[in-house]
């Protein structure tokens, strides 16, 4: 910016105001991820860049800090004064989460990548080419901090993340957002699964799916009847033939192999890595289990 640098102030546009209402979410995102302006617009974008483990987003926020510096000038001993920098943006998100999830969180401290901001259904990252491509807000730091003790007024257990944006241009000279015509919020992050063994036989093996967290355990319906998106290890020979999801047990999924590529004792069976399988539940297995009969 040059002191005569000047830009144009109409106001004839569809929205005078920001688009922006209240923070619900933020978006970890690896710096190398990027979308173009028509993918960015897609759902299905997102769950893939998800599946891949590009970005990883954290919903229901509870509260939202702006902690940012005011900028920063020299006084003269005349009275005149001298700009001397912007401020820094840095904010502090809090989020209420079951232990599972805040387990998982703490992986993210030192984060120093990428991130996008949610709000509602808008999602706001940055572009530095004039919207051709939309990559994530940079990151100088990031801290999950302890969680905090639930008080005697009824106040939860929360979880503060506090985010030191790494140049303030990346929401002002580079912003872009855009409202997206789906529900941002059903675009979740991989939940960790177990799977465990009901019964299993040279032929035949039933395997149960279920995301267990604090003594509650969800079943997990709607893996897609993909023999290749199963895993079998430790075994030459042995192959899956069909796999059948049970129309009377949710989360149970029966493995057939037949002639000479039977199950044998010692195989290791595992749903394959979210971005290698057919189906959109966004889930990763905790670890493979062993056929045994």
């Amino acid at each position: 910016m040059t002191c005569s640098s000047t830009g144009y102030t109409g106001q004839n546009f569809c929205n005078k105001k920001s688009r922006f209402g209240k923070p619900t979410g933020l978006m970890f995102a690896r710096s190398s991820h990027t979308e173009t302006a028509e993918n960015f617009l897609l759902e299905e974008s997102w769950i893939e860049e998800v599946k891949a483990q590009n970005v990883f987003p954290l919903h229901n926020m509870k509260n939202f800090e702006d902690n940012s510096t005011e900028p920063q000038y020299y006084e003269y001993a005349d009275g005149s004064r001298k700009l001397m920098e912007q401020g820094d943006y840095r904010f502090t998100a809090s989020f209420d989460l079951n232990e599972c999830t805040k387990k998982q969180l703490a992986n993210f401290r030192g984060f120093n990548e990428g991130i996008y901001l949610i709000y509602g259904d808008v999602i706001r990252g940055r572009t530095i080419d004039s919207g051709i491509n939309i990559v994530p807000i940079r990151v100088n730091e990031l801290n999950v901090a302890k969680a905090t003790l639930p008080s005697m007024d009824g106040t939860p257990e929360m979880i503060a993340i506090t985010v030191d944006l790494a140049d303030y241009r990346d929401i002002n000279d580079y912003d872009y957002s855009r409202e997206m015509s789906w529900d941002v919020a059903d675009v979740d992050g991989l939940t960790e699964v177990d799977l465990s063994i009901v019964s299993s036989s040279g032929s035949e093996v039933v395997v149960d799916i279920a995301a267990n967290c604090g003594g509650d355990s969800k079943e997990i319906s709607g893996l897609l009847d993909v023999p290749g998106d199963w895993v079998l290890s430790n075994s030459p020979t042995s192959v899956i033939d069909s796999v059948t999801e049970s129309t009377t047990v949710r989360g149970r999924y029966t493995l057939v192999a037949s002639g000479t590529t039977l199950f044998v004792t010692g195989t290791t069976v595992n749903i394959g890595s979210p971005a290698d399988r057919s189906d959109d539940i966004l889930i990763i297995s905790s670890g493979a289990v062993d056929i045994t009969f």
